[in-house]
């Protein structure tokens, strides 16, 4: 396959011809508009789709699940189903919308778990981003799944980024992730890396004395990975949790570690100027930023934050939040750091913030690496000159 020739056209292509191909993702999966609904995954995703689709032109008539704990339970008045009992009742005539879409627990690949739906007796079977299409009201943006359209309604700026990974690897990975934005089709996104995310072997070299910094600290699950990486090495670490949950197991693992001397913590967000944000506090991977948040946290500028202490490795992965903070660090990233930035949580990160960055590093090279599956886990490495 021409990857970027397919790119090219899905780019350029008439209006109307896109129109129809995007109209299409749902109708060639669902062609009947009657057709009742199976969501397969019970969880937060697939509650928040039965939510939305209340009153709209879709019925949903079952939940299904993997969990054997969920089997014969309800949801919104709604029975949770096992794959069997659910195919076995519904395969011939429901379309089954995967709802499954997460960073954390077990690796998730949209098609193998079409294949075992069909192979169990579903006919129809579709991802809830193709659903999306059809229904795109409260159900997108939802990380790095938004409408096929307004990727070409930035063209200039994708492919300006596309320019700035002229590693062969790192442009593949690029267009397929780019590619999969435009048609939604799973078996485009690229095998998942083997390199650890956040020190790729190849990309990664530590330095001695080094300040670092790790936005997105979680439980502190990436803070003892840089102790192992760097080891003595590591000068200081700043790690940066708001979500109360998640930064109350920080503290937790920072007191037992031997190294806390060497860790500052952080209970902030990061952002493009200091005040507060709403936050919506889970104590999981997807604590974000929300307007409903129920908890205000401060914010505040990196570059305010470590102005006497410049760090020599960023790594950032917070929810989407990624441009705002970079862009209340621009002065310790004209300095010249490496960084990791995550790019799946927002569809336009992918272009986004290559073109943010490269104004302020001449010099670095651009990277990409897929440490994930089903889009998540992207990361953008940028390497200073001589690295």
């Amino acid at each position: 396959m021409d990857l970027h020739r397919r790119f090219l056209e899905c780019l350029t292509e008439p209006e109307t011809a896109f129109q129809e191909r995007s109209r299409r993702i749902w109708l060639e999966r669902c062609p009947d508009p009657a057709t009742p609904l199976v969501l397969f995954g019970a969880g937060t995703l697939g509650r928040k789709i039965q939510r939305v689709l209340e009153g709209s032109r879709f019925t949903v008539r079952a939940f299904s699940d993997n969990d054997p704990a969920k089997w014969g339970t309800e949801i919104g008045g709604l029975p949770v189903l096992s794959p069997q009992e659910a195919c076995a009742r519904h395969g011939l005539d429901a379309c089954f919308v995967v709802s499954i879409w997460r960073a954390e627990g077990s690796p998730h690949r949209f098609p193998e778990t079409e294949a075992k739906l069909r192979s169990l007796g579903a006919r129809q079977v579709a991802h809830f981003c193709h659903l999306a299409c059809a229904h795109p009201d409260g159900l997108v943006p939802h990380y790095a799944m938004d409408l096929p359209a307004r990727v070409r309604s930035a063209r200039d700026q994708v492919l300006g980024a596309l320019e700035l990974f002229p590693e062969p690897r790192s442009r593949e990975i690029f267009l397929r992730h780019a590619l999969w934005r435009l048609t939604l089709d799973f078996n485009l996104l690229p095998a998942t890396d083997p390199e650890e995310i956040y020190f790729p072997e190849g990309l990664f070299r530590c330095g001695d004395g080094e300040t670092l910094v790790d936005a997105g600290a979680f439980d502190g699950d990436t803070c003892q990975r840089m102790l192992e990486v760097w080891g003595p090495r590591a000068r200081r670490i700043h790690a940066f949790e708001p979500d109360p949950a998640s930064a109350g197991r920080f503290r937790a693992w920072l007191e037992r570690t031997p190294h806390r001397d060497r860790i500052t913590f952080h209970p902030v967000a990061l952002g493009d100027r200091a005040g507060t944000v709403a936050f919506q506090g889970t104590g999981t991977l997807n604590a974000t930023p929300s307007a409903s948040g129920g908890t205000q946290v401060p914010c505040l500028r990196l570059d305010e934050l470590l102005r006497d202490d410049p760090p020599d490795y960023i790594k950032m992965d917070i929810e989407g939040a990624e441009p705002e903070a970079l862009r209340g660090a621009e002065g310790l990233i004209r300095r010249g750091p490496r960084l990791a930035i995550c790019l799946y949580h927002r569809q336009d990160h992918l272009w986004t913030v290559p073109n943010l960055l490269q104004a302020w590093m001449p010099g670095h090279t651009f990277h990409l690496r897929y440490h994930g599956t089903d889009a998540w886990e992207l990361v953008l490495y940028s390497v200073p000159p001589g690295s």
